[in-house]
């Protein structure tokens, strides 16, 4: 999927993410925009980007300005295991959802004082579980549980704070 931005004043259609420049070439699903700022100017939407020094691309929050897309920011760095972002639309990031394929390890990091904390983690050897989005005081992540043996899933609520978690 990809995401798109049209002008009502030129009536022009442009492309959000590119592949190329920034944005590491070869991937699909550039269409996710995790949040769009307050002034409604820019978006904020996960991409690999890649690094000056080497070819390794990292998962980052890129920040798009949708008057002029072409040149987009690395708003926030995740690691080859990001899986997700999650954000107040001020541009604060306030978690990051990741799975390590080596160790099969699934992890949620909040951020405090400008460092990942670790509030959840668990061994799994596949993503049974994710974070469906931030609760509305934005406080907790919505999380998702399908490793249940029924066929419905199992929505808690991860405290950024702590890392508890309450049934819903």
């Amino acid at each position: 999927s990809t995401a798109f931005v049209y002008s009502l004043e030129t009536k022009k259609l442009k492309q959000l993410l590119t592949p190329g420049d920034k944005i590491y070439l070869g991937q699909t699903g550039l269409g996710s925009i995790t949040a769009l700022n307050e002034e409604k100017t820019h978006v904020y939407m996960p991409a690999y980007s890649k690094h000056l020094k080497n070819n390794n691309p990292t998962f980052a929050l890129m920040k798009v300005d949708l008057a002029s897309p072409n040149n987009p920011k690395v708003h926030r760095k995740g690691t080859v295991n990001t899986l997700d972002f999650f954000m107040k639309p001020n541009g604060d990031v306030l978690a990051r959802e990741d799975y390590n394929n080596s160790t099969n390890i699934y992890s949620v990091r909040s951020r405090k004082k400008n460092k990942w904390k670790t509030i959840y983690e668990r061994k799994m050897p596949f993503i049974s579980e994710s974070i469906a989005g931030l609760s509305p005081d934005q406080k907790n992540l919505v999380m998702i549980d399908d490793s249940s043996k029924t066929e419905y899933s199992k929505y808690s609520k991860l405290s950024l704070t702590d890392g508890s978690i309450t049934q819903t």
